[in-house]
């Protein structure tokens, strides 16, 4: 799926804005989509009709919800530091408590790594470059792991729409 998220992120012009927001192995899928975007353009092997991502006009903000993704994702030797190469802001909003994420660590026995969602990660990890907040929904979330239940919380709607969308020059289409 990170591969055709990829190709479709590929053809966006430069110009564009976007916004990405994933929620538990959906932010999986987003780094590997924005990993293979910037593997391609270090190996000139875009496309000629694809556009590079490392360096757009416009800004892109990615929203991880819980995600299931190694905490250790962005750091230096982290096997997807490359995408933040791509966005100019990142949010991240965990759950210390979340039942589901307590058990990331059993998806690969050998690494034995907390989820980046559960555990969070350190901020040294982040580029200065980067616009960066994270948040711990523990104490509205609780234990339980769904996507609805933080969407029906005001407060991490609000934070998830403008994590996502404050500051972007977004045009209106009126119907």
């Amino acid at each position: 799926d990170g591969h055709y998220l990829a190709h479709l992120l590929g053809f966006m012009e430069p110009q564009r804005p976007v916004a990405l927001m994933g929620y538990s192995f959906g932010a999986l899928i987003i780094l590997e989509g924005l990993s293979e975007l910037v593997e391609l353009e270090q190996n000139e092997a875009l496309r000629p009709s694809m556009q590079p991502w490392t360096h757009r006009s416009a800004r892109t903000h990615m929203v991880l919800v819980a995600a299931a993704v190694r905490c250790d994702a962005f750091s230096p030797r982290g096997p997807y530091r490359g995408a933040l190469q791509c966005v100019d802001r990142l949010v991240l909003i965990n759950n210390s408590r979340d039942d589901a994420l307590k058990h990331f660590p059993k998806l690969d026995p050998c690494m034995r790594i907390e989820a980046m969602g559960y555990a969070g990660m350190r901020e040294a990890w982040v580029p200065s470059s980067l616009e960066y907040t994270s948040t711990d929904a523990s104490t509205i979330i609780g234990r339980h792991h769904g996507l609805p239940l933080y969407l029906s919380s005001s407060s991490l709607t609000r934070r998830i729409a403008s994590g996502a969308l404050e500051g972007l020059d977004v045009v209106k289409v009126l119907p």
